[in-house]
C-alpha cells in the first residue's frame, strides 16, 4: 500500500503561477470544457491548474483593457465582422492568401472608418504627446526603433505601421527584462501569435 504523501512532496507546480498559496478552490466543470483545457495545456505544457490560471488572468486583463478603451474593441469587432463576410465571396479559398478577397477587407474596413470619423478639424499633438510612453526605454533596447511620430496623420501614420511591423518582424529578438512589465510580454507573445496566423502557407498560395 502507497504510503501517505509528505507535506510538500507530488509534482511542483510550473509556470508563472508557480508560487501559489492560499486555499485551494474546488471547481466543478463540464467535461467538454475540462477536456479543451486539458488539450490546451498538453500544447502549451501547462499543469492543468496552470493553463486555467493564465486563461482566467488573460480574461481579467482584457476586462481591464475593454474598460479603459471600448472603443478600440468595438471597433477590432467591426473588423472581425468585414472578415467574417469577406470570406464568404471567396469560399472554399483562404481569405488570408487570396488578394480579391484581401481587398474586399480592406476597401469595407476604410469605408467603415470614413463613416465613423469623428467630426472637426485636424489638429497637431503637442510634441509632449508625439512619443510612445518608454520611447527612451525602446530606443536603448533597439536602437534601430523609428525615431518619432510626425507632423501629419500620413507621417503618423508612417511610424506607427513601420514601428508595429518593426516589432512583428523582430519579436522572437524583443528584450525582456526578468519580472518586466506585462505589457511586454503581451507585446512579445502577442506579436508572435500574430506572426504565426498571420503567415500565408505555402498550400494556400494561388488557391
Amino acid at each position: 500500500m502507497a504510503g501517505k504523501r509528505a507535506p510538500g512532496g507530488g509534482r511542483k507546480p510550473q509556470g508563472r503561477f508557480s508560487g501559489l498559496s492560499g486555499t485551494p478552490v474546488n471547481l466543478r466543470m463540464p467535461t467538454h470544457l475540462r477536456n479543451q483545457l486539458v488539450a490546451a495545456a498538453a500544447d502549451s505544457g501547462n499543469s492543468l491548474t496552470q493553463e486555467v490560471l493564465d486563461r482566467l488572468q488573460w480574461s481579467l486583463d482584457k476586462d481591464r483593457e475593454l474598460d479603459r478603451d471600448p472603443a478600440s474593441y468595438s471597433l477590432s469587432y467591426l473588423l472581425g465582422e468585414v472578415i467574417r463576410n469577406a470570406k464568404a465571396t471567396v469560399r472554399p479559398r483562404k481569405w488570408r492568401s487570396d488578394p480579391f478577397a484581401w481587398s474586399v477587407v480592406r476597401l469595407t474596413f476604410d469605408k467603415i472608418l470614413d463613416a465613423l470619423a469623428p467630426p472637426g478639424e485636424i489638429k497637431l499633438p503637442s510634441p509632449e504627446e508625439d512619443r510612445p510612453r518608454d520611447f527612451t526605454g525602446m530606443m536603448s533596447r533597439w536602437p534601430n526603433y523609428p525615431a518619432r511620430y510626425g507632423d501629419t496623420p500620413e507621417q503618423v501614420a508612417d511610424f506607427l505601421s513601420r514601428t508595429i511591423m518593426f516589432i512583428y518582424e523582430n519579436h522572437e529578438t524583443m528584450p525582456l527584462a526578468e519580472g518586466g512589465a506585462p505589457r511586454a510580454h503581451a507585446l512579445k507573445y502577442g506579436m508572435a501569435d500574430a506572426s504565426r496566423n498571420l503567415a500565408i502557407k505555402k498550400q494556400e498560395k494561388g488557391r
